[in-house]
């Protein structure tokens, strides 16, 4: 994000959500973990509706389904695997099935790594889906067959949202396997318009 041009700063729930939401244009969650309040659910919202952008990446499904329901995007609690179409794991299904966007320009191929799916209604489009041999395990509805999708995006009011089921892809340590830094700079650049 640095690398782009803009600022990055952590915000803790003890500095108060609404404070660093004054400051900033994009909010980018990695892995939440913990479920919002409803005041800070609120606060999100309110953000983006007036403008902002929100990243969502990966997670415990019940903690962003609390946050992302007001989108009609629902995260499910599995695992995608391809035993044919997959990187050095099946749990590693390389997804070439990508919708053009604004910020998917220029990305062909991703690899996420131990990835949920999702599922999008609209406002919400989705933009990324695994091949047609993949399917979920654990808690998912997808088939052979089904195509997961594992990336969406959507406007509410004046703001902007993208949800990556894996934050993985983002950590240093994948960020240039695939087309994965391409897409985490189109994806800043897009929510921060």
């Amino acid at each position: 994000v640095e690398e782009l041009g803009f600022s990055c700063s952590p915000v803790g729930r003890e500095a108060g959500l609404s404070k660093a939401l004054d400051k900033a244009k994009t909010l980018v969650f990695p892995w939440p973990k913990m479920y919002f309040t409803r005041r800070e659910v609120s606060e999100i919202w309110g953000f983006v509706e007036g403008g902002g952008g929100l990243w969502v990446m990966g997670g415990w499904s019940k903690v962003l389904n609390q946050l992302l329901h007001k989108i009609n995007v629902h995260l499910y609690a599995d695992i995608i695997v391809d035993d044919m179409v997959y990187d050095s794991l099946v749990y590693c299904p390389v997804v070439e099935d990508i919708e053009r966007h604004e910020i998917t320009k220029g990305v062909e191929e991703l690899i996420p790594i131990f990835s949920r799916s999702l599922e999008a209604r609209k406002p919400a489009k989705i933009l990324a889906r695994c091949s047609s041999r993949a399917f979920s395990i654990g808690h998912g509805p997808y088939r052979p067959g089904d195509r997961p999708p594992i990336m969406c995006c959507a406007e509410y009011g004046d703001g902007r949202v993208v949800v990556v089921t894996d934050a993985k892809m983002f950590d240093n340590e994948f960020i240039n396997l695939a087309d994965h830094r391409t897409l985490a700079s189109n994806i800043i650049e897009w929510l921060g318009q």
